[in-house]
């Protein structure tokens, strides 16, 4: 099977591309490389524009023509990408890069070169079915909830979903386009549960290399002691130009007064904008991981930390439907918060239970061959 993953999504795609191409398959990656984060691709379409440091990018992003001129530059490339026969798109506007006018020509050149191709969507990421569903309060909350008029200029980047010109003519076109809509998340899969094309949801694949690492982890959290730890270690991963999305402030004001309260030590280490090798090594010895508060799941970043061994704090609504509890569920409410980090501190055999279930679970709902099937399944069967 030849197939066509156009766009990125922290990697989503760049994994599944490996294990369909040791599975035997021909694989495309076609991407802006998710912005700084910078994956791999085979077809590039990431530009830097003259006007960047203008400050109109924005104001051409809600015009909708943002990329539009660099488009044309790699129409010739794109329009040569023929005999596919999968074409996978994660979000409405893959290209992140682009605004609605070029995100639809990307896809009509590709879809105009084969015909033939099965389209499916990935739904990971924003969008406008799932910005909608949030600003109506369909969730029992949300990063909207914070969204006033001092602080617009935060969720541009989301509204434009809504109101930018061309991003409605885009997700129609998209979803009218798609056999089915994949949600990666539980987020997600609520957004789009009223639409008839809405499939199960397909987890985040981890990378080959990640996962054979989550055994070694496991193993080394089986072996260890139940005793106290002298010092508990809480890592905060604070994306700048994030906070109201992730709750970071909320997290930390959490943290802060559970240290002012507590008689055993805490080393609460906040790490900011660093590169991804140094993010990794800074929570290896972390016991808590505080990942975000506005999510109902756990995205890219909260499986890394469970992979690694963390109890994580982040979107646990379906909790329910665990055998067993594999992290908190972080909601934004401060004083559940705190009772439910301060129970983990001060009781070890939990903390390291929850450890073991978390990797354990990664182990099992994450292995990137296993995913590979079930994208191999679905694209089949439509």
């Amino acid at each position: 099977m030849r197939v066509l993953l156009l766009g990125e999504y922290s990697g989503v795609h760049t994994n599944l591309a490996m294990v369909l191409k040791e599975l035997g398959h021909d694989v495309i990656t076609v991407s802006d490389g998710d912005g700084f984060k910078s994956f791999p691709r085979d077809v590039d379409l990431s530009f830097s524009p003259w006007y960047k440091k203008l400050g109109i990018s924005i104001i051409l992003d809600w015009l909708g023509l943002k990329g539009t001129a660099h488009f044309f530059k790699r129409r010739k490339v794109l329009s040569n990408l023929n005999d596919i026969d999968v074409i996978q798109c994660i979000n409405t506007a893959s290209i992140c890069s682009y605004s609605s006018l070029a995100n639809y020509l990307v896809l009509k050149t590709i879809i105009s070169s084969n015909p033939n191709a099965k389209v499916f969507l990935c739904a990971l990421g924003d969008d406008r079915t799932w910005v909608n569903y949030c600003l109506n309060k369909k969730n029992k909350y949300s990063y909207f909830d914070r969204l006033k008029l001092n602080n617009i200029k935060n969720y541009l980047f989301s509204l434009k979903y809504l109101y930018a010109i061309g991003y409605k003519q885009l997700d129609q076109y998209v979803i009218e386009k798609s056999e089915a809509i994949i949600p990666g998340l539980l987020d997600y899969y609520n957004a789009y549960s009223d639409c008839k094309k809405v499939s199960n949801i397909i987890r985040i694949p981890i990378s080959k290399e990640q996962h054979s690492n989550a055994y070694d982890v496991k193993k080394e959290l089986e072996n260890s002691s139940n005793k106290d730890k002298e010092i508990i270690n809480v890592f905060h991963g604070w994306q700048i130009g994030k906070d109201l999305r992730k709750g970071n402030d909320v997290l930390d004001r959490v943290v802060k007064k559970i240290k002012e309260d507590h008689v055993r030590e805490i080393e609460y280490n906040v790490i900011q904008n660093v590169p991804y090798n140094e993010y990794v090594r800074c929570f290896d010895k972390a016991d808590i991981f505080l990942d975000q508060v506005y999510s109902y799941d756990r995205g890219v970043n909260a499986i890394l930390g469970m992979a690694n061994g963390k109890v994580v704090v982040s979107g646990f609504e379906n909790e329910k439907s665990f055998d067993k509890p594999i992290g908190i569920n972080a909601v934004p409410d401060e004083s559940e918060l705190y009772t439910s980090i301060n129970e983990l501190i001060l009781n070890p055999v939990k903390l390291r239970n929850i450890k073991i279930n978390a990797v354990e679970f990664i182990i099992q709902n994450h292995e990137p061959e296993k995913i590979a099937q079930e994208y191999l399944l679905l694209w089949g069967s439509k």
